[in-house]
């Protein structure tokens, strides 16, 4: 049975909870915030099948990455609305359209961000946008499987370790199954963006934005419109993603990623293209570019079929990784990540942050990353 005897080895992909042919394992929060398993004895058959399944004691086999575009859609209009260039909403249209269906990250009303399932063009507008929290995976694993076993189209979208946790279930490659993750920096926990909403003082929050545009793409505010009023800060000065960017705040196994370094289980990994302007790139605008690494056959299937509606440009794989750290080495944790979260009961999230988190370590941790970056390139 699973045993959570290192926090590190969990990424909390409810890979077991939806495995589990006797329901017996749950997911419980710590103090932190972050679900970890936990089985009800009384229930458990000893089957072993949550341990066989669990894809960080079963590591599957990673893809390479075939190629690398800078890719933007063209209808601006979307891009606004989108937290890069707006490539995951012709992935998901043209799934839809085919008659499947998609899975990703959502809102709830209580701000709770859970994978949802959606089958109509209306509903994208549920999935799209950056949530720098943890979604909730619930029995979704088991609706995938359900969806694919009727001979279905599915698209599954989430973090890296989400990719591997529905792999894992499914036990199996699928024709049908498409898997697209996110170049991720990390997930804090539900508790500490609870903390953050409630700490703003304001009630009848309608909508939150991590990467509003209104100012540009590359000076993201984040964005929080309530029943009669908008709030609006400069990213690099509110205390969420300040904290967030640093390290401060993320699950443990988010500085020991096993996803990292080149390894990829997904079709596709979309991300914004830091550092294009640097490219002479004829692509690059303040609504923003997407960065994709396609790794297998299928992806490159999806890309020849949605690269009528994009401008694009293929890339060389160093470039592209130059100033997007996060495609192959894990998050630095901030020497008072532990601090922050002892006294995260005690002091505001805004006075944390401005006691802890440093410019200084913000910019330690970027040169930490490039210096690992160039490391691995060199390695090949």
């Amino acid at each position: 049975m699973i045993d959570i005897l290192n926090k590190s080895n969990c990424t909390g992909c409810y890979a077991c909870v939806n495995s589990c042919p006797v329901q017996c394992i749950t997911m419980k929060e710590d103090e932190e915030g972050f679900e970890y398993p936990t089985i009800d004895m009384k229930k458990c058959i000893n089957c072993n099948i949550c341990e066989k399944t669990c894809p960080s004691l079963n590591k599957d086999l990673s893809s390479n990455t075939e190629a690398v575009y800078a890719a933007k859609n063209k209808d601006d209009q979307i891009r606004k609305s989108s937290s890069s260039g707006g490539v995951f909403t012709l992935i998901a249209e043209y799934i839809l359209k085919m008659d499947g269906v998609v899975y990703g990250a959502s809102y709830d009303e209580k701000f709770e961000v859970r994978h949802i399932r959606i089958n109509s063009l209306d509903e994208i507008a549920y999935l799209k946008g950056a949530k720098y929290v943890q979604s909730k995976i619930d029995t979704i694993y088991q609706m995938v499987k359900k969806d694919l076993e009727a001979n279905k189209i599915v698209l599954f979208t989430g973090t890296p370790c989400q990719i591997a946790g529905v792999r894992a279930f499914l036990k199996r490659p699928y024709e049908k199954l498409y898997l697209q993750d996110v170049l991720c920096h990390g997930v804090p926990s539900y508790k500490i963006l609870k903390k953050y909403l409630d700490e703003t003082g304001f009630k009848d929050i309608k909508s939150i934005s991590f990467r509003d545009k209104s100012i540009g793409w590359q000076k993201s505010l984040v964005r929080i419109d309530y029943k009669n009023k908008t709030y609006k800060q400069k990213y690099s000065q509110n205390p969420y993603t300040r904290a967030f960017s640093s390290g401060a705040i993320l699950r443990p196994s988010c500085y020991q990623c096993h996803y990292k370094n080149m390894r990829y289980y997904s079709d596709i990994s979309l991300s914004d293209f830091w550092g294009i302007e640097n490219t002479n790139s004829k692509l690059y605008d303040q609504l923003g570019v997407s960065l994709m690494f396609i790794h297998t056959d299928k992806g490159m299937e999806l890309f020849h079929n949605i690269k009528s509606f994009m401008e694009y440009e293929e890339v060389e794989l160093e470039t592209a990784i130059a100033s997007n750290k996060t495609a192959i080495y894990g998050a630095y944790k901030q020497k008072n990540r532990d601090v922050i979260f002892e006294q995260l009961d005690k002091k505001s999230l805004r006075w944390l942050t401005n006691r802890y988190v440093k410019g200084s370590i913000l910019k330690r941790a970027y040169n930490l990353f490039h210096r690992n970056c160039l490391r691995i390139l060199k390695r090949g």
